[in-house]
């Protein structure tokens, strides 16, 4: 192989491995779509409509990098400098100290009326005042905000269009890693008559505000990146506390590990009935109509994760906290010294209060400031008041999703529309997200209503397949068999009466079979006295007959002993009378 061709292929194999250099923003989730930050030393477009967060997140891109150690130029052709400054306070960001120390500078670029209709004007002197303060700060980003009004003193498209390109020309020999802000037109991915922009970038993100349902929903979309990767879906975002706060849906990826160890649900009862105690690190779906007792499991969960030294928040979308701690003494769970000992933090929001994001941004700050050992949302289904059910279904599976990665314990309770119904056991359509599902219901039997319980699903768990009554006490919760007998199932009242019953036919038989033994016994007694008699009769007789034989023996005997002693006497006789006759 010719050594230059060689060369040529060495230097094309260097070129395709090495990575696009990017910069981090330094924003709260946004590296994360972006894959790594903004493309250094290039120029990315920034887009939207009014009121989507254009001139926030580019002023926040120069403060996270001159925190770190970048310094910045902010130029605004819109805003005055200290309106800048002020709303960028009302954030917390001190842009005075930035300024002061040159790791920031604005620089106000509005032009002034009258230049709109005077001769001829070329954005070079403005660029060349720019990148002198560059050299001077050494500085590493630089966000034009608002482009278009400096574009529109323009009435040749044409020109625009040179000057742009003269623009993007500069921003890549100057080498600092640029955002530019620009106006879209409401429901457009494009800036209008500045659509070349969007080729001339070399990245372009699109913000948006939609409402749904009355709620408002900020929506990042990375709309290209030359060189790179980047999260491809439209990324809600909002703005509070200290900035924009990113939770992207891409985020969502199933790559936590297993937790070991397990967490009692609260109740022996309950934890025979699920398998054994809960897996760590899991999420645990109690799901039912309106008063079945979700939020009493809930809470008994709660009490006794807290009495065993761990600690629990607790997000109520249905009640205050007040509400719930005075509820909750009803079944006898007193939280009140759970949450005096701080293991127990309950935050209450109204659902339509804030979109998703907001909701979720409060309940991960509520995490990150406890750090605790399970997380309870009551109930997790009210989330479609926050916007709509795919709104729900996406706030439940970036929740979930971020505690597991965690390591966090998840408990949600869903409410189900009607008394019975078991089609969609969670509301939302995430029960095949959840690791234990337990389904509330009602039943009516003999005219009244009594809770049952029914574990659907405990992944890697031998739980019970069977019903079981679940009854509210003054002293908690309570798990009772449910009775099947030839009518169908019984509960409550119906099971008592029948549990008593059976109770009374059991001591019938038992009163029954104990007249029959004792008369047995009787007549056991009266033939073994029989017996006895007999026996008694029988030895009476054998006695007699000895008698008998033993006289009829001695009769016998001296009766022999008598024709001895005749035999022995007529021998003597003979013996003295010889001449005697013989007798006979």
């Amino acid at each position: 192989m010719p050594k230059n061709r060689k060369k040529q292929l060495e230097g094309d194999e260097a070129i395709s491995s090495t990575q696009l250099k990017k910069v981090a923003t330094g924003i709260h989730g946004l590296d994360s779509v972006l894959k790594g930050g903004l493309p250094a030393g290039r120029a990315t477009l920034l887009c939207g409509g009014p009121g989507t967060g254009k001139s926030v997140l580019a002023l926040e891109f120069l403060y996270r990098g001159a925190l770190m150690g970048e310094p910045g130029i902010f130029v605004t052709f819109e805003e005055r400098a200290d309106v800048v400054r002020q709303n960028a306070a009302t954030l917390g960001w001190d842009l005075a100290a930035l300024e002061a120390s040159g790791k920031l500078f604005i620089f106000e670029a509005r032009l002034p009326r009258d230049a709109l209709n005077t001769g001829d004007f070329s954005i070079s002197g403005l660029l060349a005042i720019v990148a002198g303060k560059a050299r001077m700060m050494k500085a590493k980003r630089l966000a034009l905000d608002a482009i278009d009004m400096l574009m529109r003193i323009y009435h040749d498209s044409h020109r625009e269009q040179d000057e742009l390109y003269v623009l993007n020309d500069w921003i890549c020999d100057l080498g600092v890693t640029s955002i530019i802000t620009a106006k879209i037109n409401e429901g457009r991915h494009s800036s209008g008559h500045y659509d070349f922009l969007h080729y001339l970038a070399d990245c372009v993100i699109n913000l948006e505000q939609k409402v749904e349902d009355r709620i408002a929903t900020r929506l990042l979309l990375v709309i290209k990146y030359r060189g790179s990767d980047f999260g491809r879906n439209e990324n809600p975002f909002i703005i509070i506390d200290d900035g924009v706060k990113f939770t992207p849906l891409s985020a969502t990826s199933l790559d936590f590990g297993v937790q070991s160890g397990t967490a009692s649900i609260g109740h022996a009862g309950l934890d025979e009935v699920l398998g054994g105690p809960l897996r760590r690190g899991t999420c645990v779906l109690v799901s039912g109509s309106t008063g079945t007792g979700k939020t009493t499991i809930a809470c008994t969960f709660a009490k006794a994760a807290c009495e065993r030294k761990e600690r629990v928040v607790y997000v109520s979308f249905e009640e205050s906290a007040d509400t719930l701690i005075d509820c909750m003494l009803s079944p006898g769970i007193d939280l009140r010294p759970v949450i005096k000992s701080g293991r127990l933090k309950i935050i209450s929001f109204m659902p339509e209060s804030a979109g998703s994001n907001v909701h979720l941004y409060r309940i991960l700050q509520a995490v990150n400031q406890l750090k605790p050992d399970h997380v309870i949302v009551d109930a997790i289904s009210s989330a479609q008041r926050m916007g709509s059910r795919q709104t729900a279904f996406d706030f439940a599976i970036r929740l979930v999703t971020i505690l597991k990665k965690i390591g966090v314990t998840t408990l949600l309770t869903a409410q189900l529309e009607g008394l019975d119904s078991m089609s969609d056991v969670s509301g939302i359509n995430i029960s095949s997200f959840a690791d234990t599902v337990l389904a509330l219901r009602y039943i009516d039997v003999g005219g009244e209503m009594n809770r049952m319980l029914l574990v659907v699903k405990a992944r890697g768990r031998r739980h019970s397949n069977q019903y079981r009554e679940f009854i509210v006490t003054s002293q908690g919760i309570s798990i009772a068999d449910i009775y099947v007998g030839e009518g169908g199932v019984l509960t409550g009242s119906a099971r008592q009466e029948q549990e008593m019953k059976e109770q009374l036919a059991i001591s019938s038989r038992r009163r029954t079979i104990k007249e029959k033994e004792a008369e047995l016994a009787v007549k056991k007694a009266a033939m073994e006295s029989n017996i006895l008699t007999h026996e008694a009769e029988i030895l009476k007789s054998e006695l007699k007959l000895e008698a008998l034989k033993v006289d009829e023996a001695m009769y016998q005997n001296g009766r022999e002993a008598r024709s001895m002693i005749r035999s022995t006497d007529r021998a003597k006789g003979r013996r003295k009378s010889p001449h005697l006759p013989k007798e006979g």
